[in-house]
């Protein structure tokens, strides 16, 4: 005899006992339906395929859970849509079949989507809080990884917690990353091209600058590109700059250390050297490790000395003597023992070494003391012959062949490198005061 609490018609079975309705049996699917006011299908919950059914079927219907609200609406032949309702009757969830889409939040509501791990915690996030928008990924003991893949189903990007990595590129695609201003043009740029690797910052109006920072915050590398500028050192710290050769050993380095400022260069099996070259590139100066000298590629020794006001203008190769103050003026009387030297610079000889340059109100011109120089000469007091010693000559500024040892004695300038037969010219000389 059949539970009182218990009901059987047919394929349909009413269990109040347990609580549950059955339909259907062996040979039959079951099928629940409920109708609307104007006797159409509202909700339609059938354990038979969709694709079975042999006519169309569109029903929409409400379900009411608790305080909330259930609609769904659709077809055997697809375009299925479900939406979920919160106590005031606002839509906070829908699935959209036709069109392949999954919408949390809305309404006053932030969405959010969480994937439980087996603990409880939540693995993977979607929240859409008041003040930011979160992406989570990962939990205690379960390191967080994003990975996207190209077209071809190859990494190219990967963010991964494990090691704190965030790579681009692979897979056959050249990695970037690019930070753009408000205009749309890039500002910051990590480009991993086919022929070169270019970290890049800066654009028109808006000077691109590295800046780096110790431990205690404080600026210790900076490269501008407003003033051109590397800065090492500083809050604390003495700056280097090592160049480093194959084997790791340093051949260039710039130090500043505590009690001294260094410029090294070198090695062993390394000699350095320092090259410094003129407007024309070619070399005026060298610093040579390998045997120790100073090279210098111009001719003379010379010094600054101030010069005698005149209406009279004072060229390179000009003889000068001292006048009653101690300044010098151009030569005028011959076998002057006040001769002081030629004015440094004409020709093709420039001076190698200029002493006690400064700045100073009255004029002062570079008097050759040592090495060759160019000099004003007069052959009309005689031949010049390579080798003869050179004195004053009463022609002014220019020098003559000194033949009288006697009256020479203290007027000699120095001796002729090239010979004049007659006339006047400016010859290579060396300067050798006597």
């Amino acid at each position: 005899m059949p539970d009182q609490n218990q009901l059987k018609i047919g394929k349909i079975f009413l269990d109040g006992k347990n609580g549950s309705i059955t339909s259907g049996a062996l040979g039959g699917s079951g099928v629940l339906k409920l109708l609307d006011s104007a006797a159409s299908e509202s909700v339609l919950i059938s354990a038979e395929s969709p694709t079975a059914m042999a006519q169309p079927i569109a029903v929409k219907g409400i379900i009411k859970l608790g305080q909330g609200q259930y609609e769904a609406e659709g077809s055997n032949k697809g375009g299925g849509k479900v939406t979920l309702k919160n106590s005031a009757l606002k839509s906070t969830v829908s699935l959209d079949g036709e069109n392949g889409r999954a919408r949390l939040g809305d309404s006053g509501v932030d969405g959010a989507v969480s994937v439980i791990g087996a603990n409880g915690a939540p693995a993977v996030e979607l929240l859409a809080l008041p003040k930011e928008s979160v992406i989570g990924a990962g939990t205690a003991n379960r390191p967080g990884r994003l990975t996207l893949y190209n077209g071809n189903g190859q990494q190219t990007v990967n963010i991964t917690t494990a090691d704190a990595k965030f790579s681009l590129g692979g897979g056959g695609v050249a990695g970037s990353i690019s930070v753009f201003w408000a205009d749309g043009k890039p500002s910051v740029e990590l480009l991993a091209r086919i022929n070169e690797s270019v970290i890049a910052a800066g654009q028109v109006n808006r000077p691109g600058r590295l800046t780096m920072y110790n431990g205690s915050g404080q600026q210790t590398v900076n490269l501008s590109t407003t003033d051109a500028k590397f800065s090492l050192g500083g809050g604390g710290v003495n700056g280097s700059l090592s160049v480093l050769a194959a084997d790791g050993s340093p051949l260039i380095e710039l130090l500043g250390k505590k009690d001294e400022c260094v410029i090294g260069l070198g090695q062993s099996n390394r000699p350095g050297r320092i090259s410094i070259y003129n407007g024309g590139q070619n070399e005026a100066i060298r610093l040579d490790g390998v045997s120790g000298d100073i090279l210098l590629m111009n001719a003379d020794c010379a010094e600054e000395f101030d010069v005698s006001e005149s209406d009279v203008e004072v060229e390179p190769g000009t003889v000068m003597v001292l006048d009653e103050n101690g300044a010098l003026r151009p030569s005028s009387s011959a076998f002057d023992r006040r001769v002081a030297g030629v004015v440094s610079g004409a020709g093709k000889y420039k001076p190698g070494i200029v002493l006690d340059r400064q700045v100073s109100t009255k004029p002062r011109l570079p008097i050759a003391l040592v090495g060759k120089v160019y000099c004003n000469v007069d052959a009309s007091f005689g031949a010049v012959r390579v080798g003869d010693l050179l004195t004053t000559s009463d022609t002014l500024g220019h020098a003559m062949r000194a033949d009288d040892p006697l009256k020479a004695f203290g007027a000699v300038l120095g001796k002729a490198l090239r010979p004049l037969a007659s006339g006047q010219e400016m010859i290579p000389i060396l300067v050798a005061l006597q």
